[in-house]
């Protein structure tokens, strides 16, 4: 049996494995390669640990790398060809980012000129955080400081082009009418929803945060009353929100999203490994108004990772709402946004309470 790997400069030494290689290259920093069972000590020699976690076999069965050799633990979505075009593309994305960030020499807003009315297209470049990504912003009107509404948008919408989240956002529109706050609409970039890149995805987070912070000194936002509001990827993005900067939040509506430090931990009990250190500490967020809401036939996004956090904060007495619907599936949002009070909920919670 053959099996198929896609590796990139950034997790081994492409050079080391120029043997094995069928496409791309260590030039290019991403490259497919092909070995057979026979060659799998070598393998094991040439890659950490942590990079060894799936290989796609020529049965398009999904495979890791035990003591005992390869253990078979699911089956692939796509052909191996446009796993490949896939993930070239990505690299290539991060690879870009790289060289953007090398030139900058400051973090700092960019003006876009891409128009959509009263909602302003930006760029933010984040030294610190080594980020990049597009964003809108709607100030409020009148001089007083007024509430700051972040609305994170769904895995349909990641990309650079500054459209997408926009258009995904203008429903939502609709429930804030009549509410004078400012509206942030940050795009987050390509591939941040997937496992491995959930070191980026903290980066992302961080870099949101400071991104709301330097917003606070040059427009009309009050820092007490931060409203975060995430549907599906953007749900997720609420809940790490909540965790890594509960200090910012005043309030966090987290819908068909899963907190993806739990999932971790929940993967980690599955596997038996050192599940216990991974459990994150709900106490961080306790005192979080979070309204929490998802489907439990929902076959894109599973309900079991919100009704284990939703329990977690329960025993610590957090004030924590649970909307748990029996159906309505992956558009169940369409309905909560639409019956449920969640505009009134929202404008009434502050950091002051």
């Amino acid at each position: 049996m053959n099996y198929y790997d896609i590796v990139t400069e950034d997790s081994c030494d492409l050079n080391a494995l120029s043997r094995y290689v069928i496409r791309g290259s260590a030039a290019e920093g991403i490259a497919m390669i092909a070995f057979q069972e026979k060659d799998l000590g070598d393998i094991r020699e040439k890659f950490a640990p942590e990079n060894l976690a799936q290989f796609y076999r020529e049965d398009r069965a999904l495979c890791r790398l035990t003591e005992s050799g390869m253990e078979e633990f699911g089956r692939a979505s796509r052909p191996l060809k446009v796993w490949y075009r896939r993930e070239h593309r990505r690299f290539a994305r991060k690879r870009k980012l790289k060289l953007r960030l090398k030139s900058c020499t400051q973090t700092e807003i960019r003006p876009q000129k891409i128009p959509a009315v009263r909602y302003k297209a930006y760029e933010y470049i984040d030294r610190e955080n080594g980020m990049i990504f597009p964003y809108r912003f709607r100030r409020a009107p009148g001089g007083k400081k007024q509430p700051l509404v972040v609305y994170f948008h769904g895995a349909s919408a990641m990309g650079e082009d500054n459209i997408l989240q926009y258009l995904e956002y203008l429903p939502m529109a609709h429930y804030l009418h009549g509410q004078n706050c400012n509206i942030l609409l940050p795009q987050c970039p390509y591939g941040l929803n997937r496992n491995d890149e959930f070191p980026r995805m903290v980066r992302y987070i961080d870099a949101v945060d400071a991104l709301i912070r330097r917003l606070a000194e040059r427009e009309p936002v009050d820092l007490d009353r931060v409203y975060l509001i995430g549907t599906s990827l953007g749900g997720s993005m609420v809940w790490e929100m909540a965790y890594r900067h509960p200090q910012l939040i005043a309030a966090g509506l987290a819908v068909m999203g899963i907190f993806m430090d739990y999932a971790l931990y929940q993967n980690a009990v599955e596997l038996e490994q050192n599940s216990s250190s991974r459990l994150p500490h709900f106490s961080r967020m306790r005192d979080v108004p979070l309204w929490i809401a998802h489907a439990a036939d929902d076959t894109n996004v599973s309900i079991a990772g919100d009704d284990g956090c939703v329990e977690q904060l329960q025993r610590l007495g957090a004030a924590v709402r649970y909307s748990r619907y029996d159906r309505y599936g992956h558009r169940m949002h369409t309905r909560f946004y639409r019956k449920e009070p969640w505009v009134d909920w929202l404008f009434r919670q502050s950091l002051n309470r």
